[in-house]
């Protein structure tokens, strides 16, 4: 069944919207640390035109693979370094998600049912917020469902064009976050072929170039972490650890962390950890997921065939590795969402007219209502003005919500209208909520101050590492240690620090106050700090100083 335009063009509006919405947020300046670093990590690269090593404050670094960084830094080449450059290429693989997700979806359950897919993953909770706040899984969404959908289309006829972008893709992802990348492919691939009994295909030559290809395409990463570190042996990282950087990325990143034997551990985490995770993350679609799972689960069960086990098997393997590993957090669900997209589709795309829908949409009106109403009451507390701005975008929700109610019928009337929700939702947080916050960043605050009072000074920090603030400084930002800076002092030094050392070095000699900036230090949101009258309890204090 093919797209009406007049008939569905609510559908392709809300998906317009959706998209906007998910860009919205792309000048909003780092509120957390990870983005300020990959950021910064990207920026060195530019201004140090060394592209195939990683440093920070100067220092050498060894965490994640190239790949979101080499993007990152071709927008910094192409377009100046700035907070939307690096976040610019992340946003367009995520739009790449959703056309492998369209592209998957059509392709085994049909044109509405792909639209409803790509809807769904748009409007994602978890998604729309880590749009804003970009780390690597923009990146993985893509280069997964995109190598998923190649490999789809490589088992039903050979083919060299798919052969070697679904290659492509997995060796992408595999330098965008390590071996794990490739389990929810081979499981996609594997569990298709295993569940329709094919298993003669999987002896096929094509199968065996894919790895080869895979291995290939990986090798630039093994390039540069034997440039960087294996040329150099002892070359300290990991608190002045000696390190194989290529050891690191073909154990240590991934099966060292998840058995908790690598240089970073953590402590092991709930085994529901990404259960309850799921309820916010991927609102408001989670319960209908789950019963699109529990009805797949009891068809296999029954013996029934399901169009394909690409989506399910890709999302269990991948979903079960999270769960059992000690690393738990919940942005690291979003590579697999493109398969959870297409598994909720696929069992409501038959629900759009059934009268046995009226659970999931009592269910879907509850959290339309449910966020519509926490907004008003977070912007009552929240206090941040922009009352012109704030009603405007309650109007424009009000108006195309009306409008979709009025041009859809059944369970698609509740599907754009749960759309709308989580993107009212998101588009107030990237335009009153995050920018309010942001103010309130040191990180970002601090360089302002410096870049036009001291345009070409050496700048220093001490001990904590700020990455925003080394990204957003216009001058290479350097590490130092207490130590050294008592043995030289004959230098007067610019230094961005927290109160804990300003009250230390005070100490042991005067220190010069050049600017005391308010900082809220934690990522996760307080309550006391979304009220207003009490924000300013949750807050502490960096300073400039010269020393």
């Amino acid at each position: 069944m093919s797209i009406n335009l007049k008939k569905d063009f609510p559908f392709l509006l809300v998906l317009l919207l959706a998209v906007a919405v998910n860009f919205s947020g792309i000048q909003v300046p780092f509120f957390t640390d990870d983005p300020g670093l990959y950021a910064a990590l990207a920026k060195n690269m530019v201004l140090r035109g060394s592209y195939w090593e990683l440093f920070s404050y100067g220092k050498d670094w060894l965490d994640k693979p190239h790949f979101p960084f080499w993007m990152a830094a071709l927008s910094f080449k192409l377009f100046g370094i700035a907070t939307w450059t690096y976040k610019l290429p992340a946003l367009l693989f995520f739009v790449l998600s959703g056309v492998y997700t369209y592209l998957f979806a059509k392709k085994n359950y049909g044109q509405k049912t792909a639209l409803m897919a790509v809807l769904v993953l748009f409007s994602a909770q978890h998604i729309l917020m880590s749009n804003t706040d970009v780390r690597a899984e923009p990146y993985l969404m893509a280069l997964i469902i995109g190598s998923v959908y190649h490999f789809y289309q490589l088992e039903k006829r050979f083919s060299w064009t798919d052969l070697f972008i679904g290659s492509l893709f997995a060796g992408c992802a595999v330098m965008t976050k390590g071996i794990f990348a490739l389990i929810p492919i081979g499981a996609s691939v594997i569990g298709e072929l295993v569940f329709k009994k094919r298993y003669a295909e999987m002896l096929r030559l094509k199968w065996l170039l894919a790895v080869v290809l895979t291995a290939v395409f990986i090798l630039p990463e093994i390039y540069s972490l034997y440039l960087q570190f294996d040329s150099q042996p002892g070359k300290a990282t990991f608190q002045d650890t000696p390190i194989s950087g290529i050891r690191w990325f073909l154990w240590d990143s991934q099966f060292g962390r998840f058995i908790n034997s690598g240089p970073i551990t953590r402590k092991s985490g709930s085994i529901f950890f990404y259960v309850h995770t799921l309820i916010w993350a991927f609102a408001p679609w989670f319960f209908m997921l789950a019963y699109a799972v529990f009805i797949n689960l009891k068809k296999m069960f029954q013996k029934q065939q399901l169009p394909e086990y690409y989506t399910f098997c890709g999302a269990l393997s991948m979903w079960l590795i999270f769960s059992l590993s000690g690393f738990q957090l919940p942005f690291y669900t979003n590579i697999i969402f493109p398969f959870f997209a297409i598994i909720t589709a696929s069992v409501f795309s038959k629900m759009l007219s059934l009268k046995t829908a009226k659970v999931f949409k009592v269910l879907q009106i509850v959290q339309v209502c449910v966020l519509f109403l926490a907004v008003l009451v977070f912007q009552y507390f929240l206090h941040p003005g922009k009352i012109i701005l704030f009603s405007a975008e309650v109007i424009g929700f009000v108006l195309i919500s009306f409008y979709c109610y009025k041009r859809s019928i059944g369970f698609g009337r509740v599907l754009l209208l749960s759309c709308c929700a989580t993107l009212f939702v998101n588009f107030y947080l990237n335009t009153i909520f995050y920018p309010l916050l942001a103010t309130y960043k040191a990180d970002t605050q601090a360089p302002v101050y410096i870049n036009q009072h001291f345009p070409n000074q050496p700048v220093y920090v001490i001990r904590s590492l700020s990455n925003p603030f080394q990204f957003y400084c216009k001058v290479p930002v350097q590490l130092l240690a207490e130590n050294d800076l008592a043995k030289d002092e004959s230098t007067k030094k610019i230094i961005y620090t927290d109160e804990a050392t300003v009250k230390k070095l005070q100490q042991k000699h005067p220190v010069e106050i050049l600017k005391v900036i308010d900082n809220y230090p934690n990522e996760n949101i307080l309550k006391d700090f979304i009220w207003y009258k009490k924000r300013r309890e949750t807050l502490d204090r960096y300073y400039i100083i010269r020393y």
